[in-house]
C-alpha cells in the first residue's frame, strides 16, 4: 500500500509493511548526487492508523502561521474534515490552498 497526500506545505506519503504503518514527507535533495532530486523521509513508524493521522493533524498545526486560537482552531477543524474525506470517502480531494 501507498498513498501520497498533501498537506497545507507538505507532501505526505502512508505505507505499510506487515507490522506497521510509514508516515514519510516529500523533501527536496540538497547534497549529492541526487541534488535536486524528490524523495521521501521517514516521519514515523506507527502500529494504529489513528496514530498517523494524529501525526499529520500535530504536523500540520506546527507548521501553521496561525496567530490566534481562532486561526488555529480553523486550522485544526478543515485539516480534521480533510483527512475525515481521505478516509471516509476513499477519495482524494483538493486541499484548499494547494
Amino acid at each position: 500500500m501507498e498513498i501520497v497526500f498533501k498537506g497545507n506545505n507538505k507532501t505526505y506519503r502512508l505505507s505499510c509493511t506487515d507490522k506497521q504503518y510509514v508516515l514519510a514527507e516529500r523533501i527536496k535533495i540538497k547534497t549529492g548526487k541526487n541534488k535536486g532530486n524528490y524523495a521521501y523521509s521517514p516521519i514515523g513508524f506507527y502500529s494504529q492508523i489513528e496514530a498517523v493521522l494524529e501525526r499529520v493533524l500535530y504536523m500540520e498545526i506546527a507548521d501553521s502561521d496561525a496567530h490566534s486560537f481562532a486561526e488555529l482552531f480553523a486550522l485544526i477543524r478543515d485539516t480534521k474534515e480533510y483527512l475525515a474525506k481521505l478516509v471516509l470517502e476513499q477519495t482524494e480531494p483538493v486541499r484548499k490552498g494547494v
